[in-house]
């Protein structure tokens, strides 16, 4: 079985790299596998997807270390504010 990701804790992890502004970390479906750890994050236009996992494996689990990253210009939000994890997976 897979092992649990606190989706929070990797979002604090990936929040202080500089020039990042919001991160949200989800689980992406993966198919057979059941899914794999995947980050939205809105950041400066410097900030590489590598420069993001390099940052994250050397401060988390490998098992924790997002596989998908991507880089967006804003998190999808419902009218009360409320982050639209589905809508995370379609980007």
């Amino acid at each position: 079985a897979g092992k649990k990701v606190n989706p929070r804790e990797v979002e604090q992890v990936i929040l202080q790299m500089e020039g990042v502004r919001q991160a949200k970390v989800y689980g992406e479906p993966a198919g057979a596998r059941g899914e794999v750890v995947a980050a939205a994050i809105v950041a400066n236009p410097d900030i590489t997807r590598e420069q993001v996992r390099q940052f994250c494996r050397t401060r988390l689990s490998t098992h924790k270390v997002p596989r998908i990253v991507k880089l967006i210009d804003a998190i999808p939000v419902d009218e009360r504010g409320k982050v639209k994890r589905a809508a995370l997976a379609e980007l």
